[in-house]
């Protein structure tokens, strides 16, 4: 079955990454990408946690990856 593994090292919260220049761009934590205006997602009780986000085009190669189109 297609699956990818993801291994994330310990935050550094004294000197975080910058946040990636181009939209869209894999990461995890930090803020995600939306839309101008749009407000930060909440659930019931406050906002919602973010954990990260996925260009799916950094899946091309991978044994996950041939589950998704080329491109859109």
């Amino acid at each position: 079955r297609p699956a990818v593994r993801i291994e994330a090292g310990p935050p550094n919260f004294e000197a975080p990454a910058p946040v990636p220049a181009a939209l869209g761009t894999t990461r995890l934590g930090g803020d995600p990408d939306l839309p101008a205006g749009d407000p930060y997602p909440e659930a019931a009780d406050g906002p919602l946690y973010f954990l990260g986000q996925f260009d799916m085009a950094d899946l091309r190669g991978t044994v996950a990856g041939r589950a998704f189109p080329d491109s859109g």
